[in-house]
């Protein structure tokens, strides 16, 4: 029984990691979670950024079709105050 009991505990003692490679291990495990809550924020602020941006873009484009029509339109204008003229 006790030569049993000893090979159990050999073989736990194999499977089983000891306590500073347990707390090595969970340290490891804290600082890449702390990476990656890092690395979340800086990608939802970057993703907020790109938000703001595109909206900003969105109005320079309204805004530029806005004066391409304003400026078609004074091309016309000009176009027929000319041809009056001659």
């Amino acid at each position: 029984m006790r030569e049993q009991l000893a090979e159990k505990q050999q073989v736990l003692k194999t499977i089983r990691p000891t306590t500073a490679k347990m707390r090595k291990d969970q340290h490891e495990i804290k600082l890449l979670e702390n990476k990656l809550e890092t690395a979340l924020t800086k990608y939802n602020d970057l993703q907020a950024q790109n938000k703001v941006l595109r909206g900003e873009i969105d109005v320079w484009r309204k805004q530029l079709r806005n004066q391409t029509r304003v400026n078609k339109g004074y091309v016309r204008e000009i176009h027929n105050t000319v041809e009056k003229i001659k």
